[in-house]
């Protein structure tokens, strides 16, 4: 769980100290943000292995170029960019060699979990739509995965996304929708054999 009793003073004296090569002070850092580097991660990647080793290599990096990082700005934006592009990169590389292997199938298990339902039925039905819904966002480009897992399932504000990704509300805005529209357009063979 991420260390939330940390308030932005304490974390501004740990970045200040990590800045000057205290490695434990940057503990505190990672502690605090470890999850939500997973979680964000894993919505870019898909892979359970993958986002945990990513997320732990950004905190490498983000130590080793603390001296660009502004103590007058949030942290986990300036952090998020880092580790976003080191996932992308990564997905890059993997195309490079042919090994694209996303398992949303696993990432289902931490961002779609159903409620319980004492109806088996209904159950079996969510699992099935949760199946279809993971296997549709696991084709999707990873930007498009990306924003609809900010918005649609970390459940973040436009103005929060626009801050992660360095880019303006509006293109926020735009961004997911077309990347509401490709999830659609992933799931409409399920939608109309239901119909039919």
């Amino acid at each position: 769980m991420d260390d939330h009793t940390v308030d932005e003073h304490e974390e501004k004296e740990a970045l200040r100290a990590a800045r000057g090569g205290d490695a434990r002070a940057f503990g505190l850092i990672v502690r605090r943000y470890q999850h939500q580097a997973f979680r964000s991660a894993l919505g870019i990647l898909g892979s359970e292995d993958d986002a945990w080793d990513l997320a732990q290599d950004s905190f490498v990096r983000a130590f080793r170029q603390l001296e660009r990082y502004d103590l007058d700005r949030p942290f986990y934006p300036w952090f998020y960019r880092l580790l976003r592009n080191l996932c992308l990169n990564h997905i890059r590389w993997k195309k490079r060699r042919r090994e694209d292997s996303i398992d949303v199938m696993e990432a289902r298990g931490e961002f779609l979990e159903s409620k319980s339902d004492s109806d088996p039925e209904r159950a079996a039905e969510a699992a099935i739509m949760r199946d279809r819904i993971a296997a549709a966002l696991g084709r999707l480009r990873p930007a498009a995965r990306e924003i609809i897992v900010l918005r649609e399932i970390r459940g973040l504000a436009y103005a929060e996304i626009a801050e992660l990704l360095g880019i303006p509300r509006g293109t926020v805005m735009s961004r997911l929708h077309h990347a509401r529209k490709a999830l659609r357009k992933e799931l409409a063979h399920y939608y109309s054999e239901a119909v039919s």
